[in-house]
C-alpha cells in the first residue's frame, strides 16, 4: 500500500512525522545503513512541508481578517456619518467630534498595504481613546462596539501577521512541490525496503506503525472525497 496522491498537504506533512517518530523510537534500527539518512530525508523534508503549508495557509487566513478589518472600518465611517447629519443635537455633536477624527484618516486606509493599514488602523484606535472622544463615543450607541470589534480584528490580524512572518523567514519550494519529494522518499524508496525486509523481526514494529499511518491517511483521503462528491 502507497500513499494516494490525493491526500492532502497537511496529511502528508503528519503521516511523515509520525512515521519519523516511530522511527526514532526504534533504537534497533538507528544504525541501519540504508533507513537512517532516508529518515533524516524524510524528517527535514516533512518539516520544510509544513512550514511551506502554513505559509500558504497564513497567507489565506491574512486575507480574510483584512476584509474583516477592512469592513468594520467601513461600519465604523457609516455610523458616525449617520448619527452627525440626524437632526438631533444629542447626537449630531458629538458624531462630528468623531467624524473630524475618523476623517484624518478615512475610508482609504482600507486600501493601503497590510502595513500602512495596521498603522492607521492602530493610531486611529489610539485617536478615539482619548479622553475628549470618550463623551462622544458614549453618547453614540453601537459606536464603543464596532470599536471594540475593530480592535480584536486587528489584534487577530498582528498575531496572524506574526506567524505568516516566522513561516516565511526561509523562503524555500512551494508546499507541492515538497509534498511530491515526501511521497517518493515514502512511497518509493520506504516502501519497498520495508517489503523486502518484512521477515526480519527486528523492523515488523515499524513496518506495522508505518502501514498504519498510511492506513489511516489514506482513509482520511477517500472520506474527504466522498463527502466532496455528495
Amino acid at each position: 500500500m502507497k500513499i494516494s496522491d490525493r491526500v492532502k498537504v497537511a496529511d502528508v506533512g503528519e503521516v511523515a512525522a509520525a512515521i519519523v517518530r516511530q522511527f526514532e523510537m526504534e533504537t534497533a534500527l538507528e544504525k541501519d545503513a540504508f533507513l537512517s539518512p532516508l529518515m533524516a530525508r524524510i524528517k527535514k523534508d516533512g518539516e520544510d512541508l509544513t512550514t511551506a503549508y502554513k505559509k500558504d495557509r497564513f497567507s489565506s487566513e491574512l486575507d480574510d481578517l483584512d476584509r474583516k478589518r477592512d469592513n468594520l472600518v467601513r461600519n465604523l465611517g457609516t455610523a458616525i456619518e449617520g448619527y452627525s447629519v440626524l437632526p438631533l443635537e444629542e447626537y449630531s455633536t458629538s458624531a462630528k467630534a468623531l467624524k473630524a477624527v475618523f476623517d484624518k484618516y478615512g475610508r482609504a486606509i482600507i486600501d493601503e498595504n497590510y502595513s500602512a493599514e495596521s498603522t492607521n488602523i492602530k493610531s486611529l484606535i489610539g485617536d478615539f481613546s482619548l479622553e475628549e472622544s470618550k463623551a462622544a463615543i458614549k453618547a453614540l450607541p453601537g459606536v464603543s462596539e464596532i470599536l471594540k470589534m475593530l480592535c480584536d480584528a486587528q489584534g487577530a490580524f498582528d498575531k496572524a501577521s506574526d506567524e505568516f512572518t516566522r513561516a516565511t523567514k526561509s523562503k524555500g519550494e512551494s508546499a507541492t512541490a515538497i509534498k511530491k519529494r515526501v511521497l517518493s522518499e515514502i512511497n518509493s524508496e520506504l516502501l519497498p525496503f520495508l517489503k523486502a525486509v518484512r521477515k526480519s523481526e527486528i523492523y515488523s514494529s515499524f513496518i506495522n506503525v508505518v502501514n498504519g499511518e498510511i492506513e489511516k491517511v489514506n482513509a482520511t483521503a477517500q472520506t474527504k472525497k466522498a463527502k466532496v462528491a455528495k
